[in-house]
């Protein structure tokens, strides 16, 4: 299985790069982030996109995720929702047969850090809940904290920025803890330009 997780910063100025990307990738799972788009105001080449099934998450100008899985990859199909912890469209997750997967658009802390740690703190509780009655369950997107320092260019490494915090780590680490695996380090361990889960703006293609 191929998944791939990218925050786009304006679903509308980036239909031709999408498109490209999932022709050339074929993804089973798609995750976007940061759409800045209402589901009527995506551009209809991505609104239905051929071969997926599709879930759009977002409102104009601002945060917004969307979730896409492959029709051929999952025949069923699956059941999109948003957690009662959502607010500012920034979570839709899909659940199909045995697998649930999440596309996850963290605040980035600078305007509102409380909201960012409760957002942290529902997510863990929530991704612990379903991780213990669920085989398969995926979570992709732009979570907003560096795990390790390895994660931030040197000159930008400051303990004290938000995103890089103690506090921030340790909330991350334990979304993590109830048995999920950081995949870009397992398939990369030693590749420290590979980004962590926190890294902002990637496009990041996984096979399982």
């Amino acid at each position: 299985m191929k998944v791939t997780t990218w925050n786009v910063n304006g679903i509308r100025a980036r239909v031709a790069q999408v498109l490209e990307w999932v022709a050339r990738e074929s993804p089973d799972v798609l995750c976007m982030q940061e759409i800045k788009a209402s589901p009527e105001h995506v551009p209809p080449e991505l609104s239905l996109l051929d071969g997926y099934w599709g879930y759009w998450h977002g409102h104009k100008g601002y945060s917004g995720v969307s979730l896409h899985l492959r029709k051929s990859a999952f025949p069923r199909k699956p059941h999109f929702e948003h957690p009662e912890f959502d607010h500012e469209n920034r979570i839709v997750t899909a659940r199909s047969g045995d697998a649930l997967v999440a596309s996850i658009y963290v605040p980035n802390g600078n305007k509102d850090y409380p909201a960012k740690v409760r957002f942290l703190e529902a997510l863990a509780k929530w991704a612990g809940e379903k991780r213990s009655t669920t085989e398969r369950m995926i979570l992709c997107g732009d979570l907003n904290v560096a795990r390790e320092e390895r994660d931030v260019h040197p000159v930008l490494r400051k303990p004290e920025q938000i995103g890089q915090t103690p506090a921030e780590r340790a909330l991350l680490e334990a979304v993590i803890a109830p048995g999920f695996v950081d995949l870009s380090r397992k398939f990369k361990p030693d590749d420290d330009r590979a980004p962590g889960p926190g890294a902002p703006r990637v496009q990041l293609p996984l096979k399982l």
